[in-house]
């Protein structure tokens, strides 16, 4: 199979280069060596000399496998290492390199600056009971968060607002950032671990019981250096990146359509500013937040889950709930919602801790520019 180089086509694929580049540091001298030699050479050479260098050497770039997982152009006899979870993924560059992907799964421990956590069985799933835990290190100690892309995630889903029979949980991270456990159908989402604090690893543990399905899950875990562009603001457990996307709840994708998010969450939501940009207009189709106002929009959220609407110039903070994504209370249709600020998009969701809960939300958001 043939690997090539990743294209920054997209702000993820970015973000999993600087990963991936993070994980260079984990090579040995001997490699590291053969890459700063072919970039001297690169940085003096004419434009012929260039070509062909970045041909023979490859420059340690970031490359996609055919699969879609994103590694390092290396020579082949440095990827095939004794180091735990070091995989060749197919050729890169010329003849002798290959695209090196750190993919682990139970019992592995890495500190490759991007990895790859799977099920045993991936890309099949399993319906067996088990614990499976990987460790993850920082690659260096100016390392402040990791980025987890749940590029597949299938488990069972919850029991009435608990995840009582499959659950992913994180630990080892800084103690005073709450993650929840995660069940269900979580695809294409996923979570910032902070991790400046933490001096040991940190650990990503699935737990599966009973043969309801079967389970699978690939993580995408990429190391976020302290001060860097991708790095979250402290507090959000979700870091939206482009300028327009969707913000999810969690199991959202669910087939259930009585068994929807978790009990007891309470976490922040996070979107990237763009330059130039100094406002957001939010719409959702699909908006069921709260048992309590059916067909119905309401801002009158105190005991019952709501999403908390950050302050702007037109609309002071408001929660939202009910079936209807509205910002005036008790109507029966979907609504936008525009802000305009200059500070950072954050956006709170809190549930109750009695379930079961509804599906959940998807809203779709489009960053304005300055006028």
């Amino acid at each position: 199979a043939e690997a090539r180089f990743i294209s920054y086509d997209s702000l993820e694929d970015q973000v999993s280069a600087a990963g991936a580049r993070e994980g260079l540091s984990n090579l040995d001298l001997e490699a590291r060596s053969i890459i700063q030699t072919a970039q001297q050479t690169l940085s003096n050479a004419s434009d012929a000399t260039r070509e062909f260098v970045s041909s023979v050497f490859a420059r340690g770039q970031p490359c996609n496998t055919k699969n879609g997982m994103v590694g390092v152009c290396v020579f082949k006899k440095q990827c095939n290492s004794a180091v735990s979870g070091i995989h060749d993924e197919g050729t890169c560059g010329t003849a002798g390199y290959v695209c090196c992907v750190s993919l682990i799964s139970c019992g592995h421990r890495t500190s490759s600056g991007l990895s790859y956590f799977i099920n045993p069985e991936y890309p099949k799933g399993s319906k067996a009971s088990r614990m499976c835990e990987a460790i993850i290190m920082k690659t260096h100690q100016e390392i402040c968060q990791f980025r987890v892309t749940f590029e597949t995630f299938e488990l069972a889903g919850p029991t009435k607002g608990e995840c009582l029979n499959d659950a992913f949980s994180v630990s080892g991270h800084n103690r005073n950032f709450e993650i929840p456990h995660i069940c269900g159908q979580n695809t294409n989402q996923h979570i910032i671990v902070p991790v400046d604090q933490a001096s040991c690893g940190t650990r990503f543990t699935f737990i599966t019981t009973g043969s309801y399905q079967a389970r699978r899950w690939r993580l995408k875990i990429t190391q976020i250096k302290c001060g860097h562009d991708f790095q979250a603001p402290n507090g959000c457990l979700k870091y939206y990146l482009t300028p327009s996307g969707t913000m999810k709840s969690f199991n959202f994708d669910s087939d259930n359509k009585h068994e929807g998010y978790f009990n007891n969450l309470n976490y922040a939501m996070c979107i990237k500013r763009a330059n130039n940009f100094c406002g957001i207009t939010l719409s959702s189709f699909d908006f069921h937040v709260s048992n309590l106002y059916p067909n119905c929009s309401s801002d009158n959220c105190r005991n019952t889950d709501f999403i908390q609407v950050p302050p702007s110039k037109k609309v002071t903070p408001a929660r939202l709930c009910g079936e209807k994504f509205n910002p005036v209370a008790g109507m029966h249709s979907n609504a936008p919602l525009r802000l305009e600020m200059t500070t950072p998009f954050v956006f709170y969701f809190k549930s109750t801790g009695e379930g079961p809960k509804p599906k959940g939300f998807a809203i779709d958001y489009q960053q304005n520019l300055c006028r």
